[in-house]
């Protein structure tokens, strides 16, 4: 089975757009409030190590459950305020709404969107990665924590490559609506689509008064007491709001996707949310692939991931952890991802990832091929007489014949399986085995002009320097594999897989695949329409076809064989093309020689 990822970004992933992490955010605030009484000694509290523990501490005394609260402040003076405890508390319980508005209020402007500075290294960043990981795994799919729109940016800067699923559909203007539906939609869009579950919110997303929920392409900025911004602000306890839309459905969409995922990627996040967290523990413990991207990713991954409380030296975690691996598949890339790192990241994530692989996709890959071959076809379609245009496209196929006869030195008539009597040619260059032309009978092709012949071997060169040397056309190119491959299998899997049903198939009278034989068409359009054919039993012979439906252009399916393969044939049916590049292939695999 083709891989599943899941890649989940925290605060660290969009340091590179300068955005701060949650401590560099708290600092940023120390120094704007450093005259101002109240809050500029909550930022300034002994133990606040971000602003995580500033708002924790608020959202603590706000449901009169000070024990976050007390555990810094008991017996503790803050500077500005004076030690008696009552008078902070009354001054506290009178400006605590004002303090978190001013905090959310510095939220919205510190990560707001700025795509003249932002959008680059956004769309140079998550394209690179998400390519990484487009080579193994058939869909992406991304949580995070973020507020900002790198991934929204990235894939709308991708030229259709990437889509970004989110829950929204359009509504009007340069408004969406919210519809989680939307994450189970059969995909139809161009490009490879990227789902993306944004669990704590985002701030171009607000409550639009009448119950809906709406994004707006822009960053929309906070609305200071009106109670539309639904962003969720960052604290250490699991978030209420996480329990209404659309933080419900986007927090179980993740967790289903980490689920059935077998690799997993974490990249600047420090595992201190718990309610994200805790489905982490059993993906790790389930011996699934664990990529942690972070210089702290070890240490948050040791301290906050499976201890309440931190080590308190290098050595105790490392023994702790030691013992800990055991039946586990871990790794850590200790860079900070950024401009200087990024080229060492991807190509070490890039080794990960290979060496984690397998399935089908990987398994076709790794077979000989045991035999080449395709259908020939000449035609005269531009002679008026029907008759006459084929008795001379039979001619034009005898002369090849008699050509490939006379260069050959040794010659037998042999059966070739699925196509009748034929010829087996032999010369320095290698055995050919050709069938003798003839005009088709079948119903459908009653008035055809052309002749046909089947040539195949086991020398590509052979049947290339054959097919350009006497302009052949030709429109269907096969590989035999060497190896057995379970065909019947692997043909639900690729529907699994893609949702992409086969346009014809071998089916029982149950609708249960038999015989191993599938149809997908590739790509269609204009003048061009490309199938690939996928044949074969468990104890049968293999085979993975190409075919230009409409045998154009005239000259042939020339370089069909040389930009196709079974593993490139393979990667689009599993969804790891998108239609451009498929439609590129295409494009060159149909191009009159020079």
């Amino acid at each position: 089975m083709s891989n599943s990822i899941l890649i989940f970004t925290g605060a660290g992933a969009s340091a590179q757009f300068n955005k701060p992490t949650t401590k560099e955010f708290k600092l940023q605030l120390s120094k704007k409030y450093k005259d101002s009484g109240l809050i500029q000694s909550f930022l300034d509290c002994p133990g606040f190590e971000d602003i995580e523990h500033v708002l924790e501490s608020l959202k603590d005394f706000e449901l009169s459950h000070n024990s976050h609260l007390m555990k810094y402040l008991k017996n503790a003076t803050l500077p500005g305020i004076e030690q008696n405890t009552g008078e902070f508390f009354t001054t506290l319980a009178r400006e605590r709404d004002n303090i978190k508005s001013d905090i959310i209020h510095d939220l919205f402007s510190t990560y707001k969107w700025n795509e003249s500075e932002n959008d680059k290294p956004a769309s140079k960043f998550y394209g690179k990665l998400f390519d990484i990981v487009g080579n193994y795994s058939s869909k992406i799919y991304v949580g995070t924590t973020n507020y900002d729109q790198a991934i929204e940016q990235a894939c709308s800067l991708s030229n259709l490559k990437y889509e970004c699923i989110d829950g929204f559909e359009h509504y009007r203007g340069d408004t969406s609506i919210w519809n989680g539906k939307k994450f189970s939609d059969e995909f139809n869009g161009q490009g490879k689509p990227v789902y993306l579950y944004k669990v704590h919110g985002s701030l171009n997303w607000k409550n639009d008064g009448s119950g809906n929920i709406v994004k707006n392409n822009r960053d929309i900025g906070y609305d200071r007491g009106s109670g539309l911004n639904i962003l969720i602000a960052p604290t250490l306890s699991p978030k209420t709001a996480q329990e209404k839309e659309p933080y419900a459905t986007l927090l179980s969409e993740l967790q289903k996707k980490l689920e059935s995922a077998d690799i997993c990627i974490i990249i600047g996040f420090s595992f201190r949310d718990q309610h994200i967290s805790k489905p982490f523990q059993k993906f790790i413990n389930d011996g699934k692939t664990f990529i942690v991207i972070s210089p702290e990713g070890f240490d948050n991954y040791c301290d906050e991931l499976f201890n309440d409380e931190k080590f308190n030296s290098s050595e105790a975690r490392v023994a702790w952890f030691r013992k800990h691996r055991s039946g586990k598949k871990l790794h850590f890339i200790d860079k900070h991802v950024g401009e200087a790192n990024n080229e060492t990241i991807f190509k070490e994530l890039d080794k990960i990832l290979k060496s984690n692989s397998g399935g089908i996709k990987e398994e076709i890959d790794s077979q000989i091929i045991k035999n080449y071959s395709c259908d020939i076809t000449f035609d005269e379609l531009e002679d008026d007489n029907p008759e006459r245009a084929k008795m001379n496209a039979l001619k034009s196929a005898e002369k090849v014949f008699e050509l490939i006869r006379s260069k050959s030195n040794r010659i037998i008539e042999i059966d070739i399986p699925g196509r009748g009597i034929g010829y087996e040619f032999q010369n320095k260059e290698g055995v050919v085995r050709i069938t003798k032309p003839s005009i088709p009978h079948h119903s459908k092709l009653e008035n055809c002009q052309f002749a046909q012949m089947h040539i195949e071997t086991s020398n590509y060169d052979l049947l290339s320097k054959i097919l350009n040397e006497n302009s052949l056309m030709y429109w269907d190119f096969k590989w035999e594999l060497s190896q057995e491959l379970d065909v019947v299998n692997l043909i639900p899997k690729i529907k699994e897989l893609t949702g992409k049903n086969p346009f014809s198939s071998s089916t029982s009278h149950n609708g249960d695949l038999v015989g191993g034989n599938a149809s997908y068409s590739l790509v269609s359009t204009e003048g061009v329409k490309v199938a690939t054919t996928i044949s074969g039993t468990k104890n049968g012979a293999n085979h993975i076809s190409i075919t230009c439906i409409n045998r154009k252009p005239k000259k042939g399916f020339y370089t069909a064989h040389q930009n196709f393969s079974p593993g490139k044939i393979m990667s689009i049916l599993f969804g790891e093309a998108t239609y451009i590049e498929i439609k590129n292939l295409v494009d060159r695999s149909t191009e009159e020689p020079e």
